[in-house]
């Protein structure tokens, strides 16, 4: 069995962390089939990920995506909802400004997740980039005075990454 991975990433941050949480899973020993999607990909996405998750008969997912005004990226909710739907486990994660957002404020990403679904959401400092950010992105970092630069706290990815690997069934 295999553990399928997917990113929804507008400027990279959230799929560098899942790449470190790939790696972390293989060397595990988990088979990891990796996705990098668009924030808010058609709706179609969302069904094709349900059924390559049946097809490839995988473990589990692992979503990450980046919290943007309060709210992680609609592609990725649509996704966890699809796939709780179809009782996949998934394990999620965010990057954001650490400090400004606690945590996404959805109740779909927030609600406990019962039976054999897994209940795994967790939340890291993103990237900031120094250039290439819209208007809208640029007065959000000025507002929250957030600094330009890498705030993912690394040995906490790999930490989570080695929870998820655990809890994983299949190896």
């Amino acid at each position: 069995m295999s553990v399928m991975l997917v990113t929804f990433s507008k400027h990279g941050s959230t799929s560098r962390a899942g790449e470190v949480v790939a790696q972390v899973l293989s060397e595990a020993g988990h088979e990891v089939i990796t996705r990098t999607l668009p924030l808010d990909p058609p709706g179609r996405v969302t069904d094709d990920l349900v059924t390559a998750c049946v097809r490839d008969r995988v473990s589990a997912v692992v979503l990450g995506a980046a919290v943007y005004m309060n709210a992680w990226a609609p592609g990725a909710l649509a996704a966890q909802q699809a796939l709780l739907a179809a009782d996949v486990p998934v394990f999620a994660f965010a990057l954001g400004l650490q400090d400004v957002t606690d945590e996404p404020e959805s109740a779909q990403w927030s609600a406990p997740r019962q039976g054999s679904t897994a209940d795994e959401r967790v939340k890291f400092g993103g990237t900031i980039p120094s250039s290439g950010l819209s208007l809208k992105e640029r007065a959000i970092v000025k507002m929250v005075r957030a600094a330009p630069g890498e705030h993912t706290d690394w040995d906490a990815v790999r930490a989570w990454a080695r929870d998820v690997a655990a809890a994983v069934p299949g190896v």
